[in-house]
C-alpha cells in the first residue's frame, strides 16, 4: 500500500533509480507507526514464557522464511551484482507493474490447498476445485500480458519516466512470466 506510490512519487519528483530506494525506505519506516494507529495498540517487550513458546513454534520456519525471501530477491541482487544497478532498477519496476498479475492466484491458491486437504481427507474427489482455480487465476494475468504488449512503453514513461523506457521489453517478459505462474502456482498448491 506504502510502497509502489512513495516509489512513484520520488520518481516523478526526478530521483530516477535512487527513488525506487526512497520509496522503500521510506514505506518501511511508515510501517510501525501506521500499524500502530490503525491497530490501537502500543508494543511491548513479551514474557519469557510466551517467548519461549514463540521460539519453539518457529524455530524450524525462521530459516526457511528467511531462505525463502532471499530467494525471492535473488534475482534482483545477481542482475544489480553482475549487470549494474540501473538494470535491477528497471527489473524492479516491470516486476512491481506485473505484480497484479498473480495476486488472485495466490489467495485462491492458498485456498485451494486447504480445500484439497480437506478433500483428501475425506477420500472425495478434488479435480472440480482445482479446474475452478485454475479458471479463475489468470483472470488478471491474460488482460495484463495483453496489455503490456500493446501499451509498455506508453506506461512504463507514463509511471516511472522517460529514463525506464528500456524496461518495457522486460514488462513484456515478466508479465508472459505472471501469467504462466499464475497457472503453476495453484498446481504446486494442489
Amino acid at each position: 500500500i506504502l510502497t509502489t506510490p512513495l516509489q512513484i512519487f520520488f520518481v516523478l519528483l526526478g530521483y530516477s533509480t535512487a527513488g525506487m530506494a526512497y520509496g522503500l525506505s521510506l514505506a518501511t519506516a511508515l510501517t510501525i507507526p501506521v500499524s500502530q494507529y490503525v491497530l490501537g495498540t502500543r508494543p511491548r517487550l513479551p514474557s519469557l514464557q510466551t517467548f519461549y513458546r514463540l521460539w519453539e513454534f518457529a524455530r524450524h520456519s525462521v530459516l526457511s522464511v528467511t531462505l525463502g525471501r532471499v530467494y525471492s530477491r535473488i534475482d534482483i541482487f545477481f542482475l544489480g551484482l553482475l549487470i549494474s544497478p540501473a538494470a535491477a532498477g528497471k527489473y524492479e519496476v516491470a516486476l512491481k507493474l506485473t505484480l497484479p498479475a498473480v495476486l488472485a492466484s495466490e489467495v485462491m491458491g492458498e485456498g485451494l490447498m486447504a480445500r484439497v486437504s480437506n478433500l483428501e481427507s475425506k477420500t472425495e474427489q478434488i479435480g472440480a476445485d482445482v479446474t475452478n482455480v485454475l479458471a479463475f487465476s489468470s483472470i488478471v494475468a491474460v488482460p495484463l500480458f495483453f496489455g503490456a504488449l500493446i501499451l509498455a512503453r506508453p506506461l512504463i514513461v507514463t509511471v516511472y519516466g522517460p529514463e525506464y523506457t528500456t524496461a518495457s521489453t522486460l514488462l513484456i517478459g515478466l508479465a508472459l512470466f505472471r501469467l504462466f505462474r499464475t497457472q503453476v502456482d495453484p498446481l504446486s498448491q494442489t
